[in-house]
């Protein structure tokens, strides 16, 4: 055996002798890691039973705090000495700070019987009786207990399940104090509870999603660290040579492959064997137990303010890697709005500290809970571990709002998500839905308000493009209170537009049903189907084949036609200049479409228009995203994206997808946003298509001087009936996007003027106009289009 091993025993068997154990001498010391070849030295003292890391070795320059006993100090100073590791003693003694530790705790009051506090750290018995008369107040039916399951040394293991009911709904499920002496993560838990339970403006989240909650998973090794050894950490089971297993290295998967000992006076023994302990065995049964129902996973600990997903002993990111990383990042950020507490986000090896064996990687692993997380709390006090009293409100406060941002991932996912064929962005019954008017009145506005847009609880219907204009936005139920909470904390000016988003899709349906449409017609008096409108097409090409041709030039994903209209007199061949012009690439935009037929049918069956053919040639796409608009018919009215199936959420964004300056700005990686970018550009056939018909007719399509055109485009449609348009590029109006069409047509085509063209909204709802709208917006439009046909022959003609 070591010296420093025979040094432990003599200590651990005066502490045992003598009471409650002293860490007179102890120090704590902060190293400050500047390359990973130093992390790797300081990594070798993990196991050593003289050095107990109190913060993890988690990124380069943040430092790590180590307590280090009196024996070892000079060993380790004089390793990090001949390394150049920068370093600091942070605590001079340990049991000085125990020590006013205790002189609070005895001055505190007892806590009452079944009450709960969070204003001091409650024990564990006061902890269980508080289970009891929380879930007896107000849901003693829906409380469930672990049966008899108990500790080694005989305390109950109980955790609160809150439900209203049903045994199909999904579940998150928050464990706390698998580590003793992390005495502020109960307090979380506990938090958690009572705002479930005894706060009826929470209701809301028992109705469709379970809560299974566990305080103190290690109640032995919790009660011993009040009791005789302040920063006890392990369970209390007794071995041959030191006590305790660490839980946290104890579960059966990948057990002992790296991060844990085998040697049991460390911190990290992992036990003789896989779920050695009773403790991570009761935990491993609730995940057998509820096996497919657990959703969510929170490991609670302190201290480090970190979020962890999967996994700790390799680098290979789980398949799900970005929804989590994703998720953890709102996380940080609805915590961050309380008082600026920040998590670092990403899983254990990323941040460089590997690790095996504990519940986080086994629930992902073995129980099959698509999302888990280990939670490290910041830390407290003037040492980690023992924050004051007072940080316990502030703590619990700023996590919750954490935890409510995972529930409102949960419901949109697992409950929302059924109804809407694996989208989270809107469910077909949104009768909770608003739309939300905002106007921001400076830049700093702005940005705030664009922090929403890869947020999936949030659909921006239009843009941020100049300040003082009102922007539309729709919010999801669960996340409207918050929304609410910060224009109001920031003053910015707002008003509810929709207050019910299905009434309006209704009344929209029962329009729709007194459809009278004649199979190759065209109407201006309702919308038409994909179908109608290639049927119509491809009746323009039989009765005027002289002018009329129709190509498709691709398939969507689930194999629609995409139907190209081509329009010309024939004479000057390719050499022609040419107009393109596209719509629907989001599906939502019924209003789009019949302005692409209205202009096809002034051109080929108004023979006043004949002119407009003869030395310029037309192409009309007028649905580029079939899959998508017909989805908006039948299923999810206000579906923007394509259909092409995803791991998480389906479909991509077209106008985010083409391949210049892909992913640059005003697009996401996130797969449930409505901006989803695509997992890289030109991955949607429809996208492909397009691109491919500019590359190929580049040479033949013509636009140029954008601003100067565009005013006189915007003048004539004034002229019909006063619409105005802001005329401009994105990014001048406020708004930037990348890897849009006419970016696209323009950078990489090479076409000269290429515009985007936003439509009017409805009169009562962006999206959803009345079908008595569509003859004004289209007829305007069209004295518009008749100026860009001026312009251009203007230009290359004359």
């Amino acid at each position: 055996m070591k010296l420093s091993s025979l040094y432990y025993l003599a200590t651990f068997l005066l502490a045992t002798c003598s009471g409650r154990f002293s860490y007179d001498g102890y120090k704590v010391y902060q190293v400050v890691l500047e390359s990973v070849e130093e992390a790797e030295v300081l990594s070798e003292f993990e196991n050593d039973e003289a050095v107990d890391f109190w913060s993890d070795v988690r990124s380069l320059d943040v430092p790590v705090d180590v307590m280090v006993s009196p024996s070892g100090q000079s060993r380790f100073e004089s390793v990090l000495e001949s390394e150049n590791i920068e370093y600091s003693v942070l605590i001079e003694d340990v049991e000085e700070k125990v020590q006013e530790e205790d002189e609070r705790l005895s001055r505190a009051t007892t806590v009452d019987s079944g009450a709960v506090s969070f204003t001091e750290f409650m024990r564990h018995d006061e902890v269980n009786t508080r289970l009891p008369r929380s879930t007896r107040a107000r849901l003693s039916r829906h409380r469930d207990n672990g049966g008899d399951r108990k500790s080694f040394e005989g305390r109950n293991l109980t955790v609160a399940k809150i439900s209203s009911g049903g045994e199909d709904k999904p579940i998150i499920f928050i464990e706390a104090a698998i580590h003793a002496r992390e005495w502020i993560a109960p307090p979380v838990a506990l938090y958690t509870l009572n705002q479930l339970v005894e706060n009826e403006t929470n209701s809301e989240m028992y109705r469709d999603v379970d809560w299974i909650i566990h305080p103190v998973v290690n109640p032995d090794g919790y009660e011993y660290s009040h009791t005789d050894e302040r920063l006890w950490r392990k369970t209390r089971t007794p071995g041959t040579i030191c006590d305790g297993v660490d839980g946290n290295r104890n579960f059966d998967y990948q057990w002992m492959l790296t991060g844990a000992s085998s040697w049991q006076c460390t911190q990290t023994y992992a036990g003789y064997k896989a779920f050695s302990e009773v403790e991570t065995q009761a935990v491993g049964d609730l995940f057998a137990a509820y096996k497919g129902r657990i959703k969510l996973f929170v490991d609670v600990h302190s201290y480090g303010q970190l979020l962890l997903y999967p996994y700790g002993f390799t680098d290979d990111p789980p398949d799900n890697v970005d929804e989590l990383l994703e998720l953890g990042l709102r996380f940080n950020a609805s915590v961050s709005s309380v008082r600026g507490t920040t998590y670092s986000v990403g899983n254990s090896l990323t941040l460089l500290y590997a690790v095996a064996g504990g519940s986080r990687d086994y629930a992902y692993a073995v129980g099959e809970v698509d999302l888990t997380y280990t939670l490290e709390l910041p830390a407290g006090g003037s040492s980690g571990f023992n924050p004051e009293e007072s940080e316990i409100l502030p703590v619990v406060t700023e996590t919750w709002e954490g935890i409510k941002t995972f529930y409102e991932h949960i419901q949109e996912k697992y409950v929302t998500s059924e109804v809407t064929d694996n989208t989270t962005t809107i469910s077909t019954v949104s009768e909770e839905y608003k739309v939300y008017k905002v106007i921001p009145k400076s830049l700093d506005e702005a940005k705030l308000l664009m922090e929403f847009q890869n947020d999936e609880n949030f659909d921006f219907w239009s843009d941020l493009r100049t300040l003082d204009r009102p922007v539309d936005i729709m919010v999801t139920p669960m996340a409207q209170l918050r929304f609410v909470d910060i224009l109001k904390s920031e003053n910015i000016e707002y008003s509810v537009h929709i207050d019910n988003v299905e009434e309006i899709i209704q009344e929209e349906r029962q329009r729709k049903k007194r459809s009278t449409l004649i199979r190759g017609a065209v109407s201006f008096t309702e919308f038409m189907r994909h179908d109608d409108i290639n049927a119509y097409l491809a009746q323009l090409a039989t009765d005027y084949p002289d002018i009329v041709t129709t190509e498709t030039i691709g398939k969507s994903f689930e194999g629609r036609n995409l139907t190209l209209i081509k329009i010309s007199s024939g004479a000057g061949g390719s050499t022609k200049p040419a107009i393109y012009f596209q719509a629907a690439i989001h599906a939502r935009e019924w209003i789009a479409p019949p302005v692409a037929l209205y202009m096809i049918n002034q051109l080929v069956e108004n023979e006043n228009n004949s002119a407009l053919y003869q030395d310029v040639d037309w192409m009309i796409l007028p649905v580029v995203n079939p899959d998508g608009y017909e989805y908006s018919h039948d299923s999810v009215r206000l579906w923007r994206k394509t259909r092409t199936p995803g791991t998480i959420c389906d479909g991509v964004d077209g106008n985010r997808n083409f391949d210049y300056q892909w992913m640059t700005t005003g697009a996401s990686s996130w797969q449930c946003t409505q901006t989803y970018a695509g997992h890289k550009a030109f991955s949607e056939v429809e996208t492909q298509a397009v691109g491919a018909y500019f590359q190929a007719h580049a040479h033949h399509i013509r636009l140029v001087e954008l601003q100067t055109v565009g005013d006189r485009v915007n003048d004539a449609i004034y002229a019909v009936r006063g619409t105005n348009y802001s005329v401009g590029n994105s990014n001048i109006l406020l708004y930037a996007t990348s890897g849009s069409v006419p970016d696209y047509a323009k950078g990489a085509a090479g076409i000269e003027l290429a515009y985007t063209l936003e439509l009017p909204a409805g009169s009562v709802s962006g999206f959803v106009p009345t079908v008595d709208e569509i003859q004004p917006v289209v007829e305007e439009t069209w004295e518009g289009i008749k100026v860009f046909h001026e312009y251009i022959v203007e230009k290359f003609v004359n």
